[in-house]
């Protein structure tokens, strides 16, 4: 089954996450386990040792539903080539246009952004072979050079966007250190307790202006105590229809471990009443330390996605000889799904149903 060719509408329709850079310093309570902040400690010392150098693609969907409406699906490809030594960092997002007339060939639309050589570029919009990247000038800030070349705030870090509310996913650098901003300086923890196969959940309160939410932290000793399940809540009546429910499958790779599948989902614009509800199924591959190779980090690449195509097997729009070639197709992956995910939304569905 083809993914249909629709625009990736419903994610410019998210609010910017705000309660995830208010400053404030939560005092921490009792870990009766003693093994919630070391966990912490991992995932962080883990993280840190992915960012010296790294590569990875995102091939998922994002579902989005308003009340009384169909639900609006879109599928989108991340990719993102990182060595922090060199100062080179690749970000790239694709999407499928809306095409009006159904027999004709799918389109793509690209926003991709290179800092390298001490320069910035960006190169937006359907792969051309007349479009090269515009470089920043000196004495323009970032933000109006973004707006000047069409260049909106996306960007996905799913080492980051999943200790997050799964809606503030996708938003350029609202999300980085997630574990420091939220359990070490906002969030208080109120327990910890030893969960089934090795797993240590911790929850915590997080009062921010007019919300006042409930986080659950599960973390796994059988995955090097990454995350596999954050979940938020709001303890407030009128908000009592908000939830954030996502999980995580992690593998081990050149000695760390990678989040390989996301599921994620939440209901947004709560307080008016049903809400709009957003579902996020990503598959993640990666490339980690020296699998990062020199040809990834050329400045004067003709395509910096091309290395990532070539490594992971799905090719996209591309130009070649001067002409633009059509990717392949986006078809639908039918293993995005983490199975206790979906038990937990079938569960969730159930329980809202009159």
């Amino acid at each position: 089954m083809k993914w249909r060719n629709l625009a990736l509408t419903g994610l410019t329709l998210l609010l910017f996450p705000a309660i995830f850079i208010a400053p404030c310093r939560a005092q921490q309570g009792e870990d009766s386990t003693g093994k919630v902040f070391p966990a912490l400690g991992d995932y962080i010392d883990n993280r840190d040792q992915i960012y010296n150098r790294y590569a990875f693609q995102v091939m998922g969907e994002s579902w989005n539903q308003k009340p009384n409406e169909v639900p609006g699906f879109a599928p989108f490809c991340c990719m993102k080539i990182v060595d922090v030594k060199s100062e080179f960092d690749f970000d790239g997002y694709g999407k499928l246009l809306k095409d009006p007339h159904p027999m004709s060939k799918q389109r793509e639309d690209w926003l991709q952004m290179l800092r390298c050589g001490g320069k910035l570029g960006i190169l937006a919009g359907t792969i051309n072979p007349r479009e090269t990247y515009r470089i920043k000038p000196p004495d323009m800030k970032l933000g109006a050079f973004k707006t000047r070349c069409g260049y909106y705030q996306i960007q996905f870090q799913p080492l980051e966007d999943i200790l997050t509310i799964a809606v503030y996913y996708f938003f350029e650098q609202s999300n980085r250190a997630a574990a420091e901003r939220v359990f070490l300086k906002r969030a208080e923890l109120i327990s910890s307790d030893d969960g089934v196969q090795g797993t240590v959940r911790s929850d915590w309160h997080w009062r921010w202006g007019d919300s006042d939410l409930d986080i659950r932290l599960t973390q796994s000793s059988a995955h090097g105590n990454m995350p596999i399940r954050v979940e938020y809540s709001d303890r407030q009546p009128k908000y009592n229809k908000f939830y954030s429910d996502t999980h995580i499958q992690w593998s081990q790779q050149n000695d760390v471990w990678v989040p390989t599948k996301i599921n994620a989902a939440s209901i947004v614009n709560y307080q008016y009443g049903e809400g709009t509800q957003t579902q996020v199924l990503a598959k993640i591959d990666w490339l980690i330390g020296d699998e990062v190779t020199g040809e990834m980090l050329q400045c004067n690449a003709s395509d910096h996605r091309l290395p990532l195509m070539q490594a992971f097997g799905h090719h996209f729009d591309s130009v070649v000889a001067g002409q633009t070639i059509t990717g392949d197709p986006w078809e639908r992956n039918e293993d995005l799904v983490i199975e206790v995910a979906k038990n937990a939304t079938e569960a969730r569905e159930k329980t809202r149903s009159p």
